[in-house]
């Protein structure tokens, strides 16, 4: 019994050691080179609400949708100007409308991710919170916005960043947080 008992904690061990290459995980990490190493990413030249991913080439919103960097707590704050951050799948894409007739940040191409840009940035080395949050400081352990829908239904794709799982069935009326990205051209 002994002998199971400390192989058991020996095969977990892993699970709970924290991260040795830096703090991208929110709490424990699995031993395992980073999929989205921070490395990866770069703030934009005077902006930190927006990072470039170099591999894809895609510029991100470095907060969820109604938070802003605070570059003092180095956080996420949400808005006070924010209605909420939750939406239905409708009513964020009409705030991509809103957002980049305003243009946000200097840029006026904002859109939601699709199913497959929104997973590039999942942390597979994470456990729960499963997204490098040196990067993306403030991401929910929720489901966000894609704006991949399926063709046979109303439902939507979205990432779970609970675990950095893809669900194919959620209702689009369903109030979830949202990340906007443009490709940096």
């Amino acid at each position: 019994m002994k002998k199971y008992i400390v192989g058991l904690v020996a095969l977990m061990a892993p699970f709970t050691v924290a991260n040795a290459e830096g703090n991208i995980c929110e709490t424990s990490s699995i031993p395992m080179p980073a999929s989205t190493p921070t490395e990866r990413f770069a703030s934009v030249a005077g902006n930190e609400d927006v990072f470039v991913d170099k591999k894809t080439g895609l510029m991100w919103q470095r907060c969820t949708y109604g938070f802003s960097w605070n570059a003092g707590t180095f956080s996420c704050v949400e808005d006070n100007n924010a209605s909420s951050s939750l939406m239905s799948w409708p009513d964020a894409l009409s705030e991509v409308a809103v957002q980049n007739a305003n243009v946000l940040y200097g840029y006026s191409d904002w859109r939601l991710p699709n199913l497959k840009e929104l997973a590039s940035i999942i942390e597979r080395k994470c456990v729960g919170l499963s997204i490098n949050i040196e990067v993306f400081p403030g991401t929910k352990a929720s489901r966000y916005w894609t704006n991949t829908h399926r063709l046979e239904s109303t439902d939507i794709r979205v990432v779970d960043f609970n675990g950095g799982v893809i669900v194919s069935d959620t209702p689009y009326n369903s109030a979830l947080y949202f990340r906007l990205v443009r490709d940096n051209n």
